[in-house]
């Protein structure tokens, strides 16, 4: 397997995959190896193989894993590796549709072809959101958030459907720690919004989220949670939480996951 070429051409890179973690939120930054577009490679020491899966699931599968150094993405596969590959690695065929991420934290210095194009440094989530603009998804740096407020309102049922209409991984927004609890707040108070719908669905004695786990983080509003009420909402006046049955219409927000 030619991973480099033995000429001037090398692609020498020290590979520390850094994983950065706040209040339960992970951000991924990864270059996107512009050179290796639509392209994936043949080789079977794969550490890693998933099909249908988003760009950030395929990234973090491979951060999780001590050794995945890489990864192919495309709407139908993901591929990770424990090698980086050059553009003139012999096992590249072609795939249109498929990007190849490395690490942002990569220490040494990169050799590319005078030809080869400027490897770009692109945060995936971002990149992401950038995609949905179109649709009034935006990017709240000071969270490291994509999401989008309706302001049409919906009743409950409607607005936790809504969101996946618009992308298979956006959802309503997921109140689950201080952070998502205060960004929430910003955005009530900075569009004075009122009551918003936030996910989470009565099962039982609980409240699970879209993938079907309890709910463990609140913030209830005085007397809450009600014994009646399927959904979740904020209170008008102190914007805390509390059970809705889900029968009025409100503004809520989609976050891409």
């Amino acid at each position: 397997m030619l991973l480099f070429s033995k000429g001037s051409v090398l692609l020498f890179i020290a590979i520390i995959v850094k994983k950065i973690s706040t209040e339960g939120i992970s951000i991924f930054k990864y270059k996107l190896l512009t050179t290796l577009n639509d392209k994936i490679s043949t080789n079977h020491d794969v550490v890693f193989l998933s099909r249908n899966s988003s760009r950030l699931q395929c990234v973090s599968q491979c951060t999780l894993l001590t050794n995945c150094a890489s990864v192919f993405y495309s709407s139908l596969l993901c591929k990770g590796f424990s090698v980086v590959y050059s553009p003139l690695s012999v096992s590249l065929v072609p795939m249109p549709g498929t990007r190849y991420y490395i690490s942002d934290d990569y220490t040494t210095p990169t050799q590319l072809t005078q030809t080869a194009e400027v490897t770009t440094t692109v945060n995936v989530e971002l990149e992401s959101c950038n995609s949905l603009n179109g649709l009034g998804y935006v990017w709240d740096v000071a969270y490291g958030i994509c999401y989008r407020l309706h302001t049409v309102e919906l009743d409950g049922a409607d607005a936790t459907a809504k969101c996946p209409t618009e992308h298979v991984n956006s959802h309503l927004f997921l109140i689950h720690s201080d952070d998502t609890y205060n960004f929430a707040k910003n955005i009530i108070d900075t569009y004075n919004t009122g009551a918003i719908y936030v996910q989470g669905r009565r099962s039982g004695s609980n409240f699970v989220d879209d993938n079907g786990q309890v709910m463990t983080y609140f913030r209830w509003a005085s007397g809450e949670p009600s014994s009646s009420g399927d959904y979740l909402r904020t209170d008008t006046d102190t914007r805390l939480q509390e059970t809705s049955s889900g029968s009025v219409s409100y503004k809520f927000i989609c976050r891409l996951y």
